[in-house]
């Protein structure tokens, strides 16, 4: 378990998470990836893996292909051992399905889910005004989430960063931020007096929820 939105956890139908191969209803994904529709959440998206129940650690995906009547889509699996889906209605009319294969054996492994800012966004160095537009779309997400009933979900209270050097972080940016393993914790407040401070070689942003 992860808290909140770091880790979502699916049901599936479908077979079971013990076949040899995973053999998954797209529609159960799009369930999910609907929930991303709006102008307002374009700049996020959720990024799939399997967590290992005892290490907590990714488990490694050989590969993953969307099976269609009419043809198969191969997608690509990413360094950090997780996968982006497109958000297609068409693939979930088609009634599409999912096949996955792990290396690790399969009941050692459960889906999760990452809701992260698209990596394409932050290819280029990013000032403070654009970090502030990706906390506000992880605002706009837990509220639609929360519905009528918003003010129960949890707010989330900055963002947290992973750089793929961290001897690249800019002084100003590390004297507001907090550095909890390798992921850099910083508030909106702080965010807003970043300035002109510019980060580039990012390599994840997720939101930073309540602990």
């Amino acid at each position: 378990m992860v808290r909140w939105i770091l880790l979502l956890v699916i049901g599936l139908s479908g077979n079971s998470l013990w076949a040899g191969e995973l053999h998954l209803e797209y529609a159960d994904f799009y369930s999910h990836l609907r929930k991303l529709n709006g102008e307002e959440l374009q700049s996020l998206q959720f990024a799939f893996g399997f967590l290992h129940v005892q290490s907590k650690d990714l488990c490694r995906v050989s590969s993953v292909l969307i099976d269609t009547d009419k043809k198969d889509i191969d997608v690509p699996v990413q360094s950090n051992r997780r996968f982006v889906l497109p958000n297609e209605k068409a693939l979930k009319m088609a009634k599409a399905r999912l096949l996955v294969k792990l290396e690790e054996p399969q009941n050692q492994c459960d889906l999760s889910v990452l809701l992260e800012v698209k990596p394409e966004l932050f290819a280029e160095p990013v000032n403070a005004s654009q970090l502030l537009s990706y906390f506000h779309s992880f605002e706009a997400f837990f509220d639609k989430m929360g519905g009528f009933l918003s003010f129960m979900m949890p707010s989330p209270e900055g963002l947290q960063i992973t750089f793929n050097d961290p001897t690249t972080v800019p002084k100003a940016f590390s004297a507001s931020a907090k550095l909890v393993g390798e992921h850099w914790q910083i508030k909106q407040e702080d965010i807003e007096r970043l300035l002109d401070t510019k980060l580039s070689g990012i390599k994840q942003i997720t939101a930073l929820m309540p602990n």
